[in-house]
Formats: structure tokens, C-alpha cells, sequence
């Protein structure tokens, strides 16, 4: 009786795919060629003739089926480290690049949400923040002078109206 190797007894459905045409093959080798140029799934599709309305949807799918992640892993495999060739904050984008879309063993949902969120805030697509602003305006209190004569009275009191509200522009 032959020896049966150990371990799991079923299908891996992470490297399992549909059979892909030889079109559909060449669409998804230009994609991981673009895609690693700067690990920016979006502008790889756009690269290879996707419209940028539909890039976005696209780019999700790609990175999710089994034949690019593979594609991808065997590329890198085969791509010399070059040393200096990006700067600092390229090769950080790259990195939240890879863990926002990464889902293989070890990924957390966690962690994917924090790379696209400060993917978001490099690009520019954060929302706006909250500024404070302290109001040194203290109130529409009026004062009301303890003068006898009603004419008085209503001078002074159109006075210091004038004055609230000139403090109130300003």
C-alpha cells in the first residue's frame, strides 16, 4: 500500500480558478506587470487600457482571483532588490499598497482597512477635518443705562447697540 503524504485532504479554493483563455491570460500578465511597477492596482488597469471609471471595480476583482496573486508571488520572486531605486515614501505607498490588498495567510480585515486608510490620506481623499475656532464674541447682552429722561435713554442705548455690533463683525 503506498504512503499517503500528511496533511489537509482537501482543496485549497485560494489557488483554485477558472480556466482562463489565452486572451484573458495575457489581460491579467499585462495588469501584474503594471500592478508592479508601483503597486497601485487602480493605475495598473488604467495602464492597460481600462477606462478609469471602471478601473476601480476591476482592480478589486484582479487582485482577488487566484492566477494574478499567484502571478504576482512568482514575479516578485524573480524581481532583483534594487537598493535606492525608489525613494523613502515610494517604497511606503508599495508596502500599504500590498497589505490593502493583501488576503492570503496571516491577513487581517484590520490591517487592510488601515493601509487604504492611509492610502486615502496621502492621496489627498481624506475628508474635511474639524478646525476649532474660539468666538471671542461674549453675547448679545444689551446694557441698559439707569438714565431718568427717555430721550437719553434711547441715545445711549442705540449707542452701545451700535458698539455690539460692530464687536460682533469683527
Amino acid at each position: 500500500m503506498a504512503e499517503v503524504e500528511s496533511g489537509p485532504n482537501y482543496w485549497d479554493p485560494s489557488v483554485m480558478g477558472p480556466a482562463l483563455t489565452p486572451a484573458e491570460k495575457a489581460l491579467r500578465e499585462n495588469f501584474v506587470n503594471e500592478y508592479l511597477l508601483d503597486y497601485d492596482p487602480v493605475a495598473a488597469c488604467i495602464r492597460i487600457g481600462l477606462m478609469q471609471r471602471v478601473a476601480l471595480s476591476y482592480s478589486f476583482t484582479l487582485m482577488n482571483e487566484p492566477f494574478v496573486l499567484n502571478l504576482i508571488k512568482e514575479r516578485q520572486a524573480t524581481i532583483p532588490e534594487k537598493k535606492n531605486e525608489k525613494s523613502e515614501e515610494q517604497r511606503l505607498q508599495s508596502l500599504l499598497w500590498e497589505l490593502a490588498y493583501y488576503k492570503g495567510p496571516g491577513a487581517s480585515h484590520g490591517a487592510r482597512v488601515a493601509a487604504a486608510s492611509k492610502l486615502c490620506n496621502i492621496k489627498g481623499m481624506d475628508g474635511a477635518t474639524k478646525i476649532k475656532s474660539e468666538v471671542t464674541h461674549r453675547g448679545g447682552v444689551m446694557v441698559v443705562p439707569g438714565i431718568a429722561s427717555v430721550e437719553d435713554w434711547e441715545t445711549e442705548a442705540a449707542t452701545s447697540q451700535g458698539k455690539l455690533i460692530s464687536e460682533a463683525r469683527h
